[in-house]
């Protein structure tokens, strides 16, 4: 359904729930805006609606089975009784309906507010207190962060080969999908060396952005060397 047909369906007016399944005024609202979602005329659905009446005067027994399709339908959409008005079973499935939602929210309600007096008795976690008292001692903190490095420069190498691996692995698996497991240059098929070549070397200014890699074989990338590409592909005889 569209967005508009949605607002249309939605439309309720200021009454009661109950009310509101049998208020014309509800119903005509729809009606007319489902017409216009549908680019019809009221005009010409009042048109139809007459020349079916007529045919309906004519024909009592289709008039009938009209009717009685209507109220079917109308007992089918708002779970009433064919004559509109509610019975006592249905009221008293409704209110229990209600009271049994209302009974949900407020256990909800008290179970919020329990975690909410359990966390102001316990206080702030840990992470919250270290987190609160890096932002009030910035300097401080990076003074902190910045003793420990000198401290322990194997872990501070160990974690910055970590993240160079990480990646390394990364780039290779997004270049070789993109490759399709193929060397850049000859097309071969990539083995257990892989070689990471920068498409403008870094001598001649490349960087090592993803955009200005590839993947050769070991071949390709010794024979390449640190030349410009356009150079090497002439070499190759790929250009004139």
């Amino acid at each position: 359904m569209s967005e508009a047909g949605r607002k249309v369906s939605s439309f309720r007016c200021a009454r009661s729930l109950q009310e509101h399944k049998t208020c014309g005024i509800c119903w005509g609202v729809r009606i007319f805006g489902a017409l216009k979602i549908l680019g019809r005329s009221p005009i010409q659905e009042a048109s139809r609606y007459a020349a079916k009446r007529a045919a309906w005067d004519a024909d009592p027994a289709a008039l009938a089975e009209q009717r009685r399709k209507w109220r079917e339908a109308f007992r089918r959409r708002t779970g009433l009784p064919a004559d509109g008005l509610p019975d006592a079973e249905f009221r008293a499935g409704q209110k229990a309906a209600r009271d049994a939602k209302a009974a949900e929210r407020a256990a909800a309600k008290i179970e919020r507010a329990a975690a909410r007096e359990a966390a102001r008795l316990l206080g702030p976690t840990p992470s919250e207190r270290q987190r609160a008292w890096r932002t009030a001692n910035p300097a401080r903190a990076r003074g902190l962060v910045r003793s420990w490095k000198l401290a322990h420069p194997d872990k501070v190498r160990a974690d910055k080969r970590g993240r160079k691996l990480a990646k390394r692995a990364r780039t290779l698996e997004i270049l070789t999908k993109a490759q399709r497991g193929r060397c850049a240059i000859c097309r071969c098929r990539l083995g257990d060396e892989v070689h990471i070549d920068h498409i403008m070397p870094k001598a001649l200014g490349g960087s090592n952005r993803r955009s200005n890699l590839q993947l050769t074989c070991a071949p390709c990338n010794l024979a390449k060397g640190p030349r410009h590409p356009l150079d090497h592909a002439r070499s190759l005889g790929l250009l004139l």
